[in-house]
C-alpha cells in the first residue's frame, strides 16, 4: 500500500528570507552594493587595471557609486532585486548624464549559497526608457524594464563599453 507523500516546499535561503522580511530592503541593496564592488575591483585587479570608487550613503545626486576607469567617470545606480521585481523607476536626468548605468543586481541562492548576476541597461535602450511612464505616476521619472537589460555576471568590466 502506498503511502501518502506530503510535498514540503523548499525554504529559501536564510538570508533571502531575511532580505524579503519588512524593513530589510537597505541590508539588501548594501549586500548588493558591496558585492557589486567587490566583484568589479577583482575583475580590474585581474586585468592588471585601477579602478577608482567614490560612494555615497545618501541618495542625493542620483547615483551609487561613481567609479573612474581609463581616465573616464560612470555614475552608476544600482538596484537590488531578489527575484519579485520586473521594472524598476529611474530619473530620466540620470540616463541623460555622460556614460550613467544602472545596474539590476539580483541576489539569489541555490542550495547553501548566495549568489547574483548583474544586468546592465543597454545604452541603445536609453531613448525607449525615457518615453516609457513611470510605474508610480511621476514627471521626472521612467521606467526600466528588464527586458531593457542584459545579463554581463560573467563579464562585469562590460559596464564600461559603449554598447
Amino acid at each position: 500500500m502506498k503511502e501518502d507523500l506530503q510535498v514540503v516546499p523548499m525554504r529559501e535561503h536564510p538570508v533571502i528570507e531575511f532580505f524579503k522580511g519588512s524593513g530589510n530592503a537597505k541590508s539588501q541593496e548594501k549586500f548588493a552594493e558591496y558585492t557589486f564592488l567587490r566583484d568589479l575591483i577583482v575583475a580590474t585587479a585581474n586585468q592588471h587595471k585601477k579602478i577608482g570608487i567614490s560612494r555615497s550613503d545618501f541618495d542625493a545626486f542620483g547615483f551609487d557609486v561613481l567609479l573612474e576607469y581609463e581616465g573616464r567617470f560612470y555614475p552608476v545606480q544600482l538596484k537590488a532585486v531578489n527575484g519579485k521585481a520586473s521594472n524598476w523607476d529611474v530619473h530620466k536626468e540620470f540616463l541623460k548624464k555622460e556614460n550613467s548605468r544602472v545596474i539590476v543586481v539580483e541576489v539569489l541562492s541555490q542550495k547553501d549559497s548566495i549568489y547574483v548576476k548583474y544586468k546592465l541597461l543597454q545604452q541603445i535602450n536609453i531613448s525607449a526608457v525615457i518615453s516609457r511612464s513611470p510605474k508610480k505616476a511621476h514627471k521626472d521619472k521612467c521606467k526600466i524594464n528588464k527586458g531593457d537589460l542584459v545579463d554581463i555576471t560573467t563579464d562585469i568590466l562590460a559596464i564600461f563599453n559603449n554598447q
